[in-house]
């Protein structure tokens, strides 16, 4: 079992289309039922629903995902549509993963307490271009939207109680900044047991944490060299004031130095 999570706007799409291509690797990007399956705290929804999912891949059943020509999207931004997949396996202990940002992000501790045998992957990516990219994209990212998205939902009451007093900041800008502190300083917590990656060194070289990842699972196997992607992009840190930089390097300075990012 592997679940993909991070920060959204961070790379976790990405992740999930490198790793579809590895062979008997399958996964789902952001499955509809999620929000229903993580209601109840014990998860038996979801391991009930993993379990078919793995029947159908199986067999060759169809599923939905996000995907175009049966190859996992990159960018839930650019094409989140859901369309027919059939992934091809060959053998049956296959690798089924799944991803999702903030429920995942949002749920960590149980995930880990009730599947102690399964790998998460967690990316982060330097507040100035993630918080950038959200200005861009999903409007709950847009504007910081709390109560209104996972992260509010499936919090437990101590992430409600930070959750609360970050939905009362009336300026935007600062709820954006509070938002991306939180999540990051809910991954520190974590960070003993889960694999982080920041999504600039995935996208340097995405070929050594494939292969960190796939060894986990088929140990002795080596994945085939992946060209770098792409560089980030500088557009969106110049999408902001300089009154909001000030403001992401007062509030993020050192969650994000925590993850290397010392330029702020």
């Amino acid at each position: 079992m592997l679940f993909i999570t991070g920060i959204p706007r961070s790379g976790t799409s990405l992740l999930a289309h490198l790793l579809d291509q590895l062979p008997n690797m399958v996964i789902l990007n952001e499955p509809l039922e999620i929000p229903h399956l993580f209601e109840d705290a014990s998860l038996e929804a979801f391991f009930s629903a993993y379990t078919t999912w793995r029947k159908k891949i199986a067999s060759g059943e169809a599923l939905e995902n996000q995907c175009v020509n049966n190859a996992v999207v990159s960018d839930t931004w650019d094409d989140g549509e859901r369309r027919s997949y059939i992934p091809t396996v060959t053998r049956e202990d296959f690798v089924l993963g799944t991803k999702n940002p903030l429920a995942y992000l949002t749920r960590l501790n149980t995930i880990r307490k009730v599947f102690p045998g399964a790998k998460i992957v967690i990316l982060v990516r330097h507040p100035y271009y993630a918080i950038g990219s959200w200005k861009k994209t999903f409007l709950h990212l847009r504007h910081a939207s709390i109560r209104d998205s996972a992260v509010f939902k499936f919090a437990d009451e101590r992430q409600q109680d930070v959750l609360v007093e970050l939905a009362a900041i009336e300026d935007e800008s600062a709820r954006r900044a509070g938002l991306w502190n939180y999540l990051a300083t809910e991954i520190k917590t974590c960070a003993d047991s889960d694999m982080i990656i920041r999504y600039e060194d995935l996208i340097a070289d995405p070929r050594p944490h494939l292969q960190r990842i796939y060894e986990r699972f088929f140990p002795g196997t080596m994945v085939e060299a992946v060209q770098s992607l792409a560089t980030r992009n500088e557009g969106e840190r110049h999408l902001m004031s300089e009154e909001e930089r000030t403001c992401i390097k007062s509030m993020c300075a050192d969650a994000a130095a925590w993850f290397g990012y010392h330029d702020l």
